[in-house]
């Protein structure tokens, strides 16, 4: 990424250009708080407003020029969750979590307002592996629940799938999405390689450094494609680690409070302006900014669109183009 990385005037030599909010802030402790903002421009609670709508599990902006319409089971907008304003707009879309995620207590698609509703997921192998890995250790009739099976936290992850890691797996999943499918694609994906807690840290850091090879490889095959000339590549940590000894190290403390975010995109990307972005690097910068930049990148530039750019977009985030 050092390599893309584009200037304080806003040049780029390389084909593609990357930008580092270095001041990117949480907005919660919790990944469902951090990833809500992100995904969908809500909060999980706030104070009465007359600019949010009250949902069960969260709080929305309302106003714009006009709403995408209501899901009439749960009485919930399309204006938010950028699956569905995906779905609207003609995306393929693809979620995936490195776990089986069935009634885990903490995800956001299961404690937000949506309805999670994707072309492609990740959920259905990995609660089959879950309950292989439940079965083969003896534990099917125990009360562990299948979103809390552990594995592939080494320094090697333990192969998974025809001699890949879950996290190869997943990467090679997106890698095939685009070769299949012509049609615009919106894929999010929640990478668990550090999400390690154990009491041996050491299983940690060795794991995310095991990750970084894997990231490495897709991405540098990703950047060559002619049809990934149009894509943006958000890479963002929702929060620093924060559980077992980790705490008690400052330079966690800091990861904490501002966790790593960088842009990558094409320099022949139409939708941004370099020295505007090269500015707001600087800036204080949280996840409904980076809601505000996705949903304008996501949206056609023909007029008959207009209204999806300040539909449920928060007022006080900012298109970071």
């Amino acid at each position: 990424l050092k390599q893309y990385a584009i200037g304080g005037d806003g040049s780029c030599q390389s084909e593609w250009c990357a930008a580092a909010f270095n001041q990117t802030s949480v907005v919660g402790q919790s990944s469902i708080v951090n990833q809500l903002a992100a995904l969908s421009g809500c909060l999980t609670n706030a104070d009465k407003s007359e600019n949010l709508k009250k949902y069960p599990k969260g709080h929305c902006p309302i106003g714009g020029q006009s709403s995408l319409g209501i899901n009439n089971k749960t009485s919930v907008a399309y204006d938010h969750w950028l699956f569905d304003v995906a779905e609207r707009l003609g995306y393929i879309t693809f979620f995936g979590e490195e776990f089986c995620y069935e009634e885990s207590p903490y995800v956001v698609q299961n404690q937000s307002p949506f309805t999670l509703r994707v072309d492609l997921s990740l959920e259905r192998i990995h609660c089959q592996f879950a309950k292989n890995w439940l079965r083969a250790n003896g534990k099917t009739n125990s009360d562990t629940k299948t979103w809390a099976v552990e594995y592939d936290s080494d320094d090697v992850p333990e192969t998974c799938f025809d001699g890949m890691s879950r996290g190869e797996m997943s990467l090679e999943f997106i890698r095939q999405m685009w070769d299949v499918y012509s049609e615009p694609k919106f894929a999010f994906l929640n990478v668990l390689a550090a999400h390690d807690y154990s009491i041996d840290p050491a299983h940690t850091p060795l794991s995310a450094e095991n990750y970084d090879l894997s990231l490495y490889e897709f991405l540098s095959g990703f950047v060559t494609r002619q049809d990934a000339r149009e894509t943006l590549i958000v890479l963002r940590s929702d929060h620093g680690l924060q559980g077992g000894p980790w705490p008690i190290d400052y330079s966690v403390q800091i990861e904490h409070m501002r966790p790593w975010t960088t842009l990558l995109f094409p320099r022949s990307y139409k939708h941004v302006d370099k020295h505007v972005l090269a500015i707001n690097q600087e800036r204080l910068t949280t996840g409904f900014d980076i809601y505000n930049t996705l949903r304008f990148a996501m949206t056609p530039s023909d007029e008959s669109a207009s209204p999806l750019l300040d539909a449920g977009i928060p007022r006080w985030s900012f298109n970071l183009f």
